[in-house]
């Protein structure tokens, strides 16, 4: 896979320490209605992840696209800024 900076990562490397919450996703739809309400659970999860610091230490989020022709990298990187607010909290894209 690659990451938002176009580098290579294998999954596996994302999957391990930690506990891992693997989403598959794309960033665009053709039914907005649709992906605005699978976009939103994510960070609502996150949030309540977030509010126990201890779990908040052991979870890691990795989202993976599925659409490549789509979501390049550079379009990753633009639409996770909006999922990675806070930079302790591990979520990788």
């Amino acid at each position: 896979m690659l990451d938002t900076s176009g580098h290579s990562v294998k999954l596996s490397v994302l999957t391990r320490s930690k506990i891992t919450l693997l989403t598959f996703f794309y960033t665009y739809c053709v039914d907005p209605l649709d992906a605005h309400l699978r976009t939103r659970r994510s960070p609502l999860l996150r949030d309540r992840v977030r509010g126990d610091r201890a779990l908040a230490k052991r979870v890691r989020f990795v989202s993976v696209s599925l659409d490549p022709t789509h979501d390049t990298p550079e379009v990753i990187a633009g639409y996770s800024k909006e999922f990675t607010i806070d930079p302790q909290f591990d979520w990788r894209f």
